[in-house]
């Protein structure tokens, strides 16, 4: 930190300088501060969209949601076609609870960007929070035929399978992702519910107990699953 305050003590109008400032006051804690050399950065005209992507990050981080989306709109409009300025703003438009604008940026996003895989993928996300699934579905399915290792993808179908009524297709899209990943948490939880919902009510119970054993992040709700299965036939003996 020395370091830093001694440089912007001789370059204080270096964007640069103000740019390593706010990362090293990022690396100790003091995010507030950060975000004030961030601002000076981008006041004094940076060459790439780094300081307002840390200014919006450090802003919705502390609720100042609102100034996050000001400061990557007018990081679009200094980098109209930086993929992650793009992403960032679904991402806070996502945050904020806000699916219309969400979906609208990442069709922005994929205009400039028509073969990007996590604009693509986003897409299908937010279709499914605008209400339509099943274009959700197409999405994703699209997505898998290029790449059929898409864990997450193959997981996110799989919930919309089910939410459609299509509780085998659901459970098969979740297996293909637990065959790709059976160590990932997040997709040995979809594949006992989507067990439990198949009616393998054993299977499930084996998935819950394996994630008890992976996450301990995952272990309170795996345990309340696991409590509510055993009360099912054959399953409490």
């Amino acid at each position: 930190m020395e370091e830093a305050r001694g440089a912007l003590k001789t370059y204080p109008k270096s964007e640069r300088v103000q740019f390593v400032a706010g990362l090293v006051l990022i690396s100790i804690g003091k995010k507030s501060q950060a975000r004030v050399h961030f601002a000076n950065a981008i006041k004094l005209g940076v060459s790439k969209p780094d300081a307002y992507l840390n200014l919006a990050q450090l802003s919705a981080e502390t609720d100042r949601l609102d100034f996050a989306l000001e400061t990557l709109a007018r990081a679009q409009d200094r980098f109209p076609d930086d993929l992650r300025v793009l992403i960032a703003r679904v991402n806070v438009f996502r945050i904020v609870g806000d699916a219309h604008h969400a979906l609208e940026a990442t069709n922005t996003a994929l205009s400039a960007h028509p073969s990007s895989v996590e604009a693509i993928f986003l897409r299908a996300i937010l279709l499914s929070e605008n209400g339509r699934l099943l274009e959700a579905i197409t999405a994703l399915e699209d997505l898998l035929d290029d790449l059929p290792n898409h864990v997450d993808a193959l997981i996110n179908l799989g919930r919309f399978y089910a939410f459609t009524n299509q509780p085998s297709r659901g459970l098969e899209a979740t297996e293909r992702a637990y065959a790709l990943s059976p160590k990932m948490p997040i997709v040995v939880q979809n594949l006992a519910i989507r067990r439990r919902e198949n009616g393998d009510f054993l299977g499930a119970a084996s998935s819950f107990k394996e994630l008890i054993s992976l996450s301990p992040a995952f272990s309170c709700e795996a345990l309340r699953q696991l409590a509510d299965i055993t009360a099912e036939d054959g399953l409490s003996q």
